[in-house]
């Protein structure tokens, strides 16, 4: 399961102990959180500055103070710090924005709770890493991480269908290969039978044209020979 943040409480110092203002807590929290909540504020002063701590093995308090206010939340400790403080700026900003024009009762309020809605959707958001680039690149490259150690495994699993299909892609390129040889064979053969065809057509035709002549002018050509006109009797 991923690590969340399991609980946030805004508070202030009226009457010099902490007051929570408004809180929300997450189901699996394992630790009285605002029991741990009350023994790290007791001690610490409201001027601006931000700070963790680690409350048994498995959790860390996170917390910023700004003008009088504290935001603070438990987390998982294998959360990255950043996501905490990021969530407390964001809450920081969205609670000062909201009440800043009676800032002055915010400080010596006693409850709050009308923000309770408010800070559950931010912790809502913040555990879905809405509005964290960083943390959705991470998912997105685990995702994607996963998804090529699972085809990775599947391609093992099927090795023996992938060395199957290597063997009948060689063999077809070997048939292949015998193909074309013997398709150019049979292409300079009929080449060649074309060639002798056209040598004895000629023949024949060169043949036959003897043949006609000797017929027709005998085989010496005597009948086809021009005669000498017989010369003129001499003159008287």
């Amino acid at each position: 399961m991923d690590p969340l943040i399991r609980y946030a409480v805004i508070s202030n110092r009226a009457q010099g102990q902490p007051q929570f203002l408004c809180e929300f807590q997450v189901h699996g929290c394992t630790v009285n959180a605002p029991d741990v909540t009350r023994t790290v504020l007791k001690d610490v002063k409201t001027h601006d500055h931000k700070a963790s701590y680690a409350v048994g093995d498995d959790y860390l308090y996170h917390y910023i103070a700004h003008d009088g206010v504290v935001y603070s939340c438990i987390a998982d400790k294998d959360l990255e710090r950043r996501v905490p403080f990021l969530f407390l700026d964001t809450v920081k900003a969205s609670f000062a924005g909201k009440y800043r024009a009676q800032w002055q009762s915010v400080l010596e309020s006693k409850d709050m709770r009308g923000y309770n809605s408010e800070l559950k959707k931010e912790v809502e958001k913040s555990n879905r890493g809405d509005g964290d680039t960083i943390r959705k690149v991470h998912q997105q490259t685990d995702e994607v991480q996963s998804k090529l150690a699972d085809n990775l495994d599947k391609v093992i699993q099927r090795g023996e269908k992938v060395t199957d299909l290597m063997d009948n892609t060689n063999v077809l390129d070997k048939q292949a290969g015998r193909f074309k040889s013997k398709a150019t064979t049979l292409n300079s053969r009929m080449q060649s039978r074309k060639i002798k065809m056209i040598i004895f057509v000629v023949f024949l035709v060169l043949l036959i044209g003897w043949v006609i002549s000797v017929v027709i002018c005998g085989f010496d050509y005597s009948k086809c020979g021009s005669k000498t006109p017989a010369p003129s009797p001499p003159p008287k």
